[in-house]
């Protein structure tokens, strides 16, 4: 069984076991008679004593309302949907965090994973890159994508 009282000089609390006749202050170091002191507690478990314990000392600094805010469990977050609605628009994401040109190709080109020329002219027309053959051609000969099928890239 545990308790929980506040030491009368500097007002903290905390836990004791029951049957002990004394106990010291962690905060000030004064030597407590459990027998002149009044529980504020009193259970068989250490976890909810020490949760006592705070709720005790913020009681007695005048934050009861913030300490019980902060144990608030939040809301568990709901699972996330697709963040877009479909693979082009997350190609056009991917392009847009980077700068470069060639870079944006390229990177289109590792978020599509598998496509055609038909699939490559849309993103890159949404993404604003000229000359789709010259950045394919670039991208074969550089390692990025490679060709399982005639007509058909897909990405390293």
């Amino acid at each position: 069984m545990y308790l929980v009282v506040a030491c009368s000089r500097c007002r903290r609390a905390r836990v004791v076991e029951q049957g002990r006749k004394t106990a010291s202050c962690a905060s000030c170091a004064r030597s407590l008679r459990l027998a002149d002191l009044r529980a504020a507690y009193a259970g068989p478990s250490l976890d909810e004593a020490q949760h006592a314990a705070g709720l005790v000392n913020a009681r007695l600094a005048g934050r009861e309302g913030e300490y019980v805010a902060a144990l608030v469990v939040p809301d568990v977050p709901r699972a996330r949907g697709p963040r877009h609605d479909d693979r082009f628009s997350a190609a056009d994401a991917a392009a847009r965090r980077v700068s470069s040109e060639k870079d944006r190709a390229d990177a289109v080109a590792r978020s599509l994973g598998e496509f055609d020329d038909p699939d490559l002219l849309k993103v890159f027309a949404t993404v604003g890159l000229r000359d789709p053959a010259r950045h394919l051609r670039r991208m074969l000969a550089t390692q990025v994508v490679y060709e399982p099928r005639p007509g058909v890239y897909r990405a390293l």
